[in-house]
């Protein structure tokens, strides 16, 4: 009688262990479709960001939209010209009013 009980018990865990590894195996399979899926995703968002960042691309829409002009000497100043920074009174001062 006992030996029949082990038997049975012994079948039932083999079973629901096979279940189990077979639901474990559709899982994996899945999640390997998703990273296949994710990769395929990456490639063609490298590819796209590639040809967005072409430079004549760039080049274009920064002349049509940005309308910057080369800079000139005048244009750059010395260290000692730069304002002391604020102390922190001053910015208390400043930001009384300001919301965040």
């Amino acid at each position: 009688m006992i030996g029949m009980a082990l038997v049975i018990a012994a079948a039932a865990g083999l079973f629901r262990l096979k279940h189990e590894v077979q639901q474990l195996e559709a899982e994996l399979i899945s999640l390997d479709r998703t990273l296949i899926e994710q990769r395929e995703a990456i490639r063609v968002l490298n590819a796209e960001w590639s040809y967005l960042n072409r430079p004549e691309r760039l080049l274009t829409l920064s002349d049509r939209y940005l309308n910057l002009v080369p800079l000139v000497s005048g244009q750059f100043g010395r260290i000692y010209e730069l304002s002391e920074p604020a102390r922190e009174s001053q910015r208390a001062e400043r930001n009384v009013g300001v919301h965040r």
